[in-house]
């Protein structure tokens, strides 16, 4: 007797745990689905918008796949420069060169790289850009730049730093922060240097959206 008055408060129990939202362990397919639930909810996650995430899923790529073709490119530019000797990984992760004498010119930090995805040419593919910082700047000074590379096609077809058309200019150059990729467009954060600025300017930030044309980012008015 004592049995059965046990077991029926236990099913009790379990039931209105279940009818008021209690700890009742959920099956393998509720974990699935709560899951992707979680994934595609309404936000911008490392400058992915929601509708271009759940459209790259299919053929998604992880960052490591990008960063490696980030790193055969820069390994490949630096092979062709005469003042470069040495061209490795170090512990870290990061790729450096060094010149004939070991001294360090660049160490491009491809460990703390920060990958941005989107259709930002309206062709139903996700393009890709990777910042980096390249510690040395390549003459091996104390100083650090961000550097904006574009991947295309899994080539890597332009240094945005260098190659942005249709974009504010002077003769001292320009500064970018990229802050996401949104709607189709990139967006960045866009400074013009001043005759006393030497890596970064400290001029009048502009906030412009840009579009893949012939595979070199166009600012739009």
């Amino acid at each position: 007797m004592a049995k059965l008055i046990y077991m029926s408060l236990t099913l009790c129990l379990l039931s209105c745990e279940s009818k008021n939202g209690g700890s009742v362990k959920e099956t393998k397919t509720e974990k699935k689905f709560n899951e992707a639930s979680a994934a595609n909810k309404d936000t911008v996650i490392n400058g992915i918008a929601k509708e271009d995430r759940i459209a790259d899923l299919p053929k998604a790529k992880n960052n490591k796949y990008y960063v490696n073709i980030l790193k055969k490119h820069l390994e490949k530019i630096s092979a062709n420069n005469v003042e470069i000797k040495n061209i490795y990984t170090d512990k870290e992760g990061d790729l450096r060169t060094d010149d004939i004498d070991g001294n360090f010119l660049s160490v491009y930090g491809l460990s703390e790289a920060e990958i941005f995805n989107g259709d930002v040419n309206e062709d139903g593919k996700s393009e890709t850009i990777i910042v980096i910082a390249n510690s040395g700047g390549g003459g091996g000074g104390n100083v650090e730049m961000l550097e904006n590379y574009l991947i295309v096609n899994d080539t890597v077809v332009s240094r945005i730093d260098d190659e942005l058309n249709n974009a504010p200019k002077n003769k001292f150059g320009y500064n970018i922060y990229l802050r996401e990729i949104r709607d189709g467009y990139v967006l960045i954060d866009f400074v013009l240097k001043n005759e006393n600025d030497v890596v970064y300017s400290r001029g009048k930030e502009e906030k412009l959206k840009c579009r893949l044309i012939n595979n070199k980012l166009m600012v739009e008015n």
